[in-house]
């Protein structure tokens, strides 16, 4: 049997965010509007606060390698192992906008 517990709460967004910034351990924030701006920037920033040394060239094609379209082509080409076998789309557009 288990041991009984406080039972869990979900609190809204910003007190789930706020806990992590204030949290004592190293943080790398990355925002998805400056990550969609300027994604060299910001996954090179990301790169660099895991302690990798991959170069500008390297991070380069792994964002192209990533991008929705190319993935969506992928996927319409060759059913990724993850779609499941009734045939939905994983990769569909969604609608939406950013900074929304």
């Amino acid at each position: 049997m288990l041991p009984v517990t406080r039972p869990d709460t979900l609190g809204t967004w910003e007190a789930h965010a706020t806990g992590w910034l204030r949290a004592p351990l190293p943080l790398c924030l990355l925002r998805y509007e400056a990550m969609q701006a300027t994604p060299l920037t910001e996954f090179r920033r990301a790169v660099r606060f895991l302690g990798l040394a991959h170069p500008d060239v390297a991070i380069t094609a792994a964002l192209e390698s990533s991008r929705f379209e190319r993935l969506q082509r992928q996927e319409a080409a060759q059913r990724f192992r993850e779609t499941p076998l009734h045939g939905i789309v994983l990769l569909s557009p969604r609608p939406g906008r950013r900074g929304a």
